[in-house]
């Protein structure tokens, strides 16, 4: 019964992996920040044009998480 919206802020290396992550803007939830942490943690990023990121940037994903009748 939890619904929220969770921004992480993520630092990538050169070869697509997140070198850092954190919490920019929590739902309230722990259950739903830690799951937005873990899918970012996970991942594996390309750049736009499906190449190789050549250096490494920052950038913030926003997850929303609504309940679905």
């Amino acid at each position: 019964g939890e619904e929220g919206v969770v921004k992480v802020e993520i630092c990538l290396g050169p070869n697509g992996r997140v070198l850092e992550c954190n919490l920019a803007k929590s739902s309230g939830f722990p259950a739903l920040d830690n799951a937005a942490l873990k899918a970012v943690r996970n991942s594996r990023f390309i750049s736009a044009d499906s190449l190789p990121i050549r250096h490494a940037c920052k950038t913030t994903l926003t997850f929303r998480f609504d309940l679905v009748d």
